[in-house]
């Protein structure tokens, strides 16, 4: 896809003002974007590529806690803005190239 102006107002977390905007445009289901909220700035810290990876099976896994659950599966990374849900029996590769 070609990447795209965004366009959405981003209001502030941390400036009361702002967000007595951002809760109007909530109310009137206007899309908009937050920022500067501590939680997900929290969250993006932790969240790093390794420590999402050691959430996932792998053969021969340390885990060090055994109450941990872990995931089945596969984390990628993208190289731009493009995603889209995979649904193997709708995925054609003539068009939409190979699966991932």
């Amino acid at each position: 896809p070609s990447p795209f102006v965004e366009q959405l107002l981003h209001f502030d977390y941390s400036n009361p003002a702002e967000m007595a905007v951002a809760v109007k445009f909530r109310d009137l289901e206007l899309p908009f974007k937050v920022y500067n909220v501590p939680e997900l700035d929290a969250a993006n810290l932790k969240w790093t590529d390794s420590y999402v990876a050691s959430g996932f099976a792998r053969h021969n896994d340390y885990r060090p806690s055994k109450h941990k659950p872990l995931a089945h599966g596969s984390a990628e990374e993208s190289t731009d803005n493009f995603f889209a849900f995979f649904v193997s029996k709708l995925w054609n590769p003539e068009t939409m190239g190979p699966p991932p």
